[in-house]
């Protein structure tokens, strides 16, 4: 389906020549890299274990796992066989339909997406493909710190369930006691990646497995998403609209069709080796540009009368 026309695309004789000439005239060009892949890890003990408590079922939940829940930090929940499983999909996407070679990958310390990253990439690695120096892990990439919940106690289960209906409501701003939201999650974990890779990268190809929410923030920020909209995608029930575990986020600056290519990410789509029905095909990026007619009616709108405007005098 979508995997065929991927394929198709990326593999036409004509595209890789628009490749080579852009990489060639464009020495000197500072932007976005030519294609940034962000994947989530592969289905964790952790995402198992919420399950079975999102269902109310924890007493089907496997003792190995309970057992890993509570003893364990967050960042040690190793992949279940399911994960591995969709770990080795992505992997075969990478043989089959992605041809181009990967300057660079930037994963997360955590256990289960640094196993995510090495299964998703193991044939490139035996083919010598890939350099391990070119394989970074940066503890910034890694999950928002979820503070006093970051281990499952059964004391605090009823506040959890509490916190979540709360972050239902407003995701982008709610925090966990001591621990982060994810706006504080995206100025410490996408806008630090944004600035490095246009930075040293703008030419290159480069493969970013993480976690979901990290994912959710490189959507809201590279798609320049406005609340309203990040809200509406968040709550909907559509599981396209989710970003499952061992899916891929593809953001390119090349026009798929014409190959003109911008400074900026102009096209994203979704790739979910394993469920292919999730796939979303190649999407426009609306950067939402103001024309000098907005910006007028705008300010005729938020216009303040001068008897409200307090002014601070130190």
């Amino acid at each position: 389906m979508f995997k065929a026309y991927l394929n198709s695309k990326y593999n036409d004789n004509e595209f890789r020549q628009k490749v080579r000439s852009w990489e060639a005239q464009q020495k000197e060009f500072k932007g976005d890299p030519l294609f940034g892949i962000y994947g989530r890890h592969g289905q964790s003990y952790g995402n198992l274990f919420n399950s079975f408590l999102k269902k109310g079922t924890l007493h089907e939940c496997p003792s190995v796992v309970m057992k890993t829940v509570q003893s364990t930090h967050g960042s040690r929940y190793p992949l279940t066989e399911l994960g591995r499983q969709q770990a080795h999909a992505m992997n075969s996407w990478f043989d089959e339909c992605f041809p181009f070679p990967l300057d660079y990958v930037y994963g997360s310390t955590h256990k289960r997406a640094s196993e995510t990253c090495f299964l998703s990439i193991l044939t490139r690695l035996k083919k010598k493909q890939i350099s391990q120096r070119r394989i970074k892990f940066l503890p910034w990439r890694t999950e928002r710190n979820w503070g006093v919940h970051e281990r499952f106690n059964p004391k605090l289960r009823d506040d959890y369930m509490a916190l979540r209906k709360l972050m239902h409501n407003d995701p982008l701003h709610i925090a966990p006691e001591r621990g982060e939201n994810l706006m504080t999650l995206a100025r410490r974990s996408v806008y630090p990646m944004k600035k490095i890779t246009r930075e040293r990268h703008s030419k290159q190809i480069l493969y970013c497995p993480g976690h979901g929410e990290n994912n959710w923030m490189e959507r809201f920020v590279h798609e320049h998403m406005g609340e309203e909209r990040f809200m509406e995608i968040e709550r909907s029930k559509n599981p396209r609209d989710k970003i499952h575990n061992g899916s891929l986020l593809i953001y390119t600056c090349m026009d798929p069709d014409s190959g003109e290519v911008s400074e900026y990410y102009t096209h994203w789509c979704m790739i979910v080796p394993w469920e292919p029905q999730y796939d979303i095909p190649w999407t426009t990026i609306d950067r939402h540009a103001a024309t000098r007619t907005t910006l007028t009616s705008l300010e005729a709108s938020t216009e303040v009368p001068k008897k409200n405007i307090y002014v601070c005098r130190t």
